[in-house]
């Protein structure tokens, strides 16, 4: 792991220890503005691993607005299931 990556864990792991959750936007006409992510785990872990793995997998570059953020639980609707 470079130093890059290890501040990229950092980071993540910053985010959801202050009870931050993977999301995408609903859009601009979406019913709930953040959706939460669940397809990266449920433990920071698998969360930090997941997300870090899809960013390296995709070029390790920065992502458009419409990709992967991080929102507060309370701020983003978890779908069923």
């Amino acid at each position: 792991m470079t130093d890059f990556t290890s501040g990229v864990d950092g980071g993540i792991a910053e985010l959801l220890s202050r009870g931050a959750v993977p999301v995408v936007g609903g859009g601009l006409d979406g019913e709930h503005e953040w959706i939460v992510q669940r397809q990266y785990g449920s433990t920071s872990e698998d969360i930090i691993d997941n997300v870090v793995r899809e960013w390296l997998a995709n070029g390790a570059k920065d992502e458009d607005p419409g990709g992967l953020w991080f929102a507060l639980r309370e701020h983003a609707w978890t779908p069923p299931g």
